[in-house]
Parts: C-alpha cells; sequence; structure tokens
C-alpha cells in the first residue's frame, strides 16, 4: 500500500509604510512536506525557508535612494533619540546593509560609510505608534533629494517619507 506525496506552502506578506515609491518588504516562507509510506511505514520531511525583502533587491537599487535632509518626530512621539551602529557582516555590500536594516528592530536609516554599513536607530522615549519592530514609532523623514543619482542612505521600517527638505 502506498500513500502519495503531498506539499503544501504558505506564503506571509508584510506591507511597510509608502515613500515616493512604494516599499514593500515580503517575507516568502515556504514549507515543504513530503511524506512517503510503504510498508512498514517509512516518513521523509522537508522544511526550506526564504526570506526576500523586496526593496533591498538591485531593481529598487538597494533602497538607496536618498540624499541630504533631515528627520523629525511626529506627533505620537516624544522624547526619542537616536544612535548609530556598525553592522561588520553587512559591510561593503549594499543590500546585506538594507537587510540588516529591516530585519534590526527600531532602525530608520542605512548607509555605507565607504565599505562600512551604518544604521541609524531610533533610541527610548515614547509613541503612541510602537510595534516590535519600531519600539518608538516611525520619524518623519524629509530628504534633500530623492533621485537615485545622488543617493547615499535608504530607510529602514522605522522611517516613513514626509516630503522632500524645503
Amino acid at each position: 500500500m502506498f500513500e502519495y506525496p503531498y506539499t503544501d506552502s504558505v506564503t506571509v506578506t508584510t506591507t511597510l509604510p509608502t515613500s515616493t515609491a512604494t516599499r514593500t518588504a515580503t517575507t516568502t516562507v515556504t514549507t515543504t512536506t513530503t511524506t512517503t509510506s510503504v510498508l512498514p511505514a517509512t516518513a521523509t520531511a522537508t522544511s526550506t525557508s526564504i526570506s526576500v525583502i523586496d526593496v533591498c533587491t538591485s531593481t529598487n537599487n538597494y533602497g538607496f535612494i536618498y540624499s541630504g535632509g533631515y528627520a523629525q518626530l511626529d506627533s505620537s512621539q516624544s522624547g526619542v533619540g537616536s544612535t548609530s551602529t556598525v553592522v561588520p557582516s553587512a559591510s561593503g555590500s549594499q543590500q546585506a546593509c538594507c537587510a540588516a536594516c529591516y530585519t534590526t528592530p527600531a532602525c530608520y536609516l542605512y548607509y555605507l560609510n565607504g565599505s562600512q554599513c551604518t544604521l541609524q536607530l531610533t533610541q527610548g522615549g515614547t509613541s503612541t505608534q510602537a510595534t516590535a519592530q519600531c519600539p518608538s514609532g516611525q520619524l518623519d523623514e524629509f530628504p534633500s533629494s530623492d533621485d537615485p543619482a545622488l543617493a547615499y542612505f535608504g530607510f529602514g521600517a522605522c522611517a516613513k517619507f514626509s516630503g522632500l527638505a524645503a
């Protein structure tokens, strides 16, 4: 007696805030389970996980689309500070630096300083819009340019485009 193999798949999509172009981080988790039974019964199972952050692809210039400007708190936030951290494992790669920001809680901005990946993180304070990913809420960002030719940094999940700086 044989039981035929079967496959199950699940896809989860999370949409993050928009900027001048829609930014979406997509996490695709694919789990494949194959079970085969033969008398006497034997079973095999395999599992595969894949993560893709759409904004961190070459088609989107790895999210590097802004230059200059400033950030400010929105009306839901108070006492929020900022700190920076270097991510050696993501240094030298625009894609890895972008992904490091999107997978690090409180990250609102990322850039390569030479080949060194630096993340800007919100720190402390309170926000009525706090989430696990953005415990201090999202900062309003006002870049001076959104021309990819001038770009040297990208926004993370804890930033929202609020218009070009005047």
